[in-house]
């Protein structure tokens, strides 16, 4: 106790000493609550050929869904320091957020970030972040340890560092690193494993655009998995994602804004379009890993929203993204299992508390 009460004192008098405010210079605290309305019309991604079976109730693997699709309500917390140190800004931010499924409550998920920024010289800013998603469910799947169906979930972890150099006051670029680890439920820690990704940005921006394009590659590394191991004989393929999962991905992103007034509120037209190329690395026989072998998966991301900043503190957003994914494998099964289509559709309000 005695140790604590010195440092705690040791922490004040540094505060208050006039050559730590020299490098240390005081700055402003923000505070800003959101709501977030969404309407998902495919919770669990099903392929069509799955979604039919379940909603006519012929589904041969099923999930504990209430409905298919569903309304989620998310409630985000961010705040924002923001100082000065040796008179270069910077700033430290942390977000919450929480997400309720109204039918689906078994999908009900939070997640937590922090991250700071600092310039370090004229043009250049350096960024680190942190993200933790504790649950995220997947589906029911059948643990081939135990021989019984259960929840198929992880927790997720990234790591992000990024370097912004502006040679020209319209032209940005920033090269990054990144770090994901997975960590399965233990019915399923043959999943587990970690990617890790390199990619840099390009930002454009001139009056009221602002474009930018992405391209970032990642490799994943199945730790989880038994190289001595081989498909269950008996188990349903579809019931399993067994196997190796190792993969490399090319990842593309192009996004453009357009700063305007509507009914002389400041507003902002956002479109953004993601592709995901996905291969997997298996060198195991068709037979060992039908769900991994020879497959490709093309994930298509649109988004198109709108913001408008109705007062000094309020803004609303509204806004649709559409999800595709394309898979073909040596299995003919790949595609019928993993294609699939999502909409979302949503509405977020934004409130500045502080």
């Amino acid at each position: 106790m005695k140790s604590k009460l010195l440092y705690l004192t040791l922490i004040l008098i540094l505060l208050n000493t006039a050559s730590f405010g020299e490098v240390f210079k005081g700055g402003s605290f923000s505070l800003s609550g959101t709501y977030k309305f969404s309407y998902d019309d495919n919770v669990l991604r099903y392929s069509k050929r799955d979604y039919d079976n379940a909603r006519n109730g012929t589904e041969s693997t099923p999930s504990p869904t209430e409905t298919l699709d569903d309304i989620r309500s998310d409630f985000k917390l961010s705040a924002t320091y923001r100082f000065k140190i040796l008179n270069r800004s910077g700033r430290f931010g942390a977000s919450g957020n929480f997400g309720h499924y109204l039918f689906n409550s078994f999908k009900n998920f939070g997640w937590a970030s922090i991250y700071y920024k600092q310039k370090l010289v004229d043009k250049i800013n350096i960024q680190v972040s942190h993200f933790y998603e504790p649950y995220y469910f997947l589906r029911d799947y059948l643990d081939v340890q135990t021989n019984s169906r259960e929840h198929c979930d992880f927790a997720m972890t990234k790591s992000v560092g990024k370097l912004y150099y502006r040679p020209i006051k319209m032209f940005e670029i920033a090269p990054y690193y990144e770090f994901k680890r997975y960590s399965y439920n233990e019915y399923f820690t043959e999943y587990d494993g970690d990617r890790i990704g390199i990619g840099v940005e390009g930002i454009f921006r001139k009056g009221p655009w602002r474009v930018a394009l992405d391209y970032s590659f990642g490799t994943y590394d199945n730790l989880g998995f038994d190289s001595e191991s081989l498909f269950p004989s008996g188990v349903d393929t579809e019931d399993s994602e067994t196997g190796d999962g190792d993969y490399e991905e090319d990842s593309y992103n192009f996004s453009i804004f357009y700063s305007l007034k509507i009914l002389d509120l400041k507003s902002r037209i956002k479109v953004e379009e993601t592709i995901n190329d996905r291969y997997y690395m298996t060198e195991r026989l068709p037979a060992d890993d039908p769900i991994h072998h020879g497959r490709n998966d093309l994930v298509f991301t649109s988004k198109v929203s709108m913001e408008m900043k109705l007062s000094k503190r309020l803004e609303i957003e509204i806004g649709t993204t559409i999800y595709k994914r394309d898979s073909e494998g040596s299995s003919p099964l790949i595609p019928k299992v993993k294609n699939y289509s999502r909409k979302v559709a949503w509405l977020e309000f934004s409130y500045d508390l502080i």
